[in-house]
């Protein structure tokens, strides 16, 4: 029918999400806290920067409370380590170990690397300590033995600068493999980072600690989770099963913005016309990333047209001659954001943004005929 013989030319720009949180007065264990607002479509609150404090410290006001703290999202994994060659994940209980004794332990709170000892048992240990270091290297013989004293950093930048990384041991094979050049205690390159991430999976790069904290001393292999004093705003680390209230967030989708311009010869009352706009223009706004927005025709009265998911308002008013309007000798729409003119057509499109907020504002657009 050609219905767009201009073509439909969008400019689009949306701002970045911003993250809500809601505070919950219900005291549960960070666990099944994290459940409740994973049920809600969100997450325990992550931190980023000191907004996002400010932001979630006031997400309290107004609620009468006994308990300054409340759980966020921080948390420390101490079954998760990784292997410093090819930085592999590995999972304390489910992949191939030889842990002496309670190991690891975390003695300290400290004890983030790795040793073999000359039996071929594996205990953590602080990365500052000072052993020998088994390296790895890509040619024969694969496993060198380095006797010097060096704490973990100085042993893993050792085996990179001379061979290719720290030892890593996988299975009982390569631990013998280990076990066999070396008489000492030495490095091997399993390590982990504490507090690397938060419940929705990102990583965690402020950490607002209180005085002395983390602090938890040869704590369990369970992880460790952090509660956020609302007053201060500082994290304390806490065994995971106690219970306080929570903060929860969830991802809300900043108002977008967009103009475009509709030119047709076509009659725009059309049922099958106002159809095939509708594909048109989502697959425009799909191309642009634009996502959850619903928008639909109605009347003027405000009668909906079945089937319809673009909303347009006809005023009664006849169509000029084509001959008066400015682009293409066509009838044409041009839709922006703007102050009210005398449209004959009225755009709204409502961004439906998620659990936490049914809609925003509607985003009214006006679609001004040639006069």
């Amino acid at each position: 029918m050609g219905l767009l013989p201009s073509g439909l030319f969008l400019r689009h720009h949306a701002l970045p999400p911003i993250k809500s949180y809601y505070y919950v007065d219900q005291k549960l264990s960070w666990t099944d806290a994290q459940q409740h607002c994973r049920e809600q479509n969100g997450d325990l609150a992550t931190v980023d920067n000191v907004a996002d404090l400010q932001h979630l410290q006031e997400s309290r006001t107004g609620f009468n409370y006994d308990d300054d703290f409340m759980w966020i999202g921080l948390y420390d994994d101490r079954t998760r380590w990784k292997w410093s060659l090819g930085d592999q994940d590995y999972k304390v209980g489910q992949n191939y170990g030889t842990w002496l004794g309670n190991n690891p332990d975390f003695s300290g709170n400290e004890e983030n690397c790795t040793t073999m000892y000359y039996n071929g048992s594996w205990m953590d240990k602080s990365c500052d300590a000072r052993f020998s270091a088994t390296c790895f290297d890509d040619k024969e013989p694969h496993y060198i033995l380095v006797p010097n004293p060096m704490t973990w950093y100085e042993a893993l930048q050792y085996c990179r600068s001379h061979y290719t990384d720290l030892a890593s041991v996988r299975n009982a094979a390569e631990n013998e493999k280990v076990l066999a050049p070396q008489p000492f205690e030495t490095w091997i390159g399993l390590h982990r980072y504490p507090w690397s991430h938060w419940s929705d999976g990102s990583g965690a790069t402020f950490l607002n600690w209180g005085p002395g904290e983390p602090n938890s001393s040869r704590g369990p292999i369970a992880p460790r989770c952090v509660k956020m004093s609302v007053n201060s705003g500082h994290f304390f680390d806490e065994e995971c099963g106690l219970l306080y209230n929570f903060a929860c967030q969830g991802n809300l989708k900043q108002r977008s913005t967009f103009k475009l311009k509709i030119s047709s010869e076509a009659d725009m009352t059309d049922p099958e016309v106002e159809h095939q706009i509708l594909e048109q223009l989502h697959a425009k706004l799909a191309e642009l990333g634009v996502t959850g927005s619903n928008i639909s025709w109605v009347l003027k009265d405000g009668q909906r047209r079945a089937g319809s998911s673009l909303e347009v308002v006809p005023r009664p008013r006849p169509v000029r001659q084509a001959a008066h309007c400015p682009l293409l000798g066509t009838s044409s729409y041009l839709l922006g954001t703007s102050s009210p003119l005398p449209p004959r057509y009225q755009l709204f499109s409502s961004y439906l943004l998620g659990p936490l907020t049914p809609v925003l504002d509607e985003h009214r657009v006006l679609a001004n005929q040639c006069l």
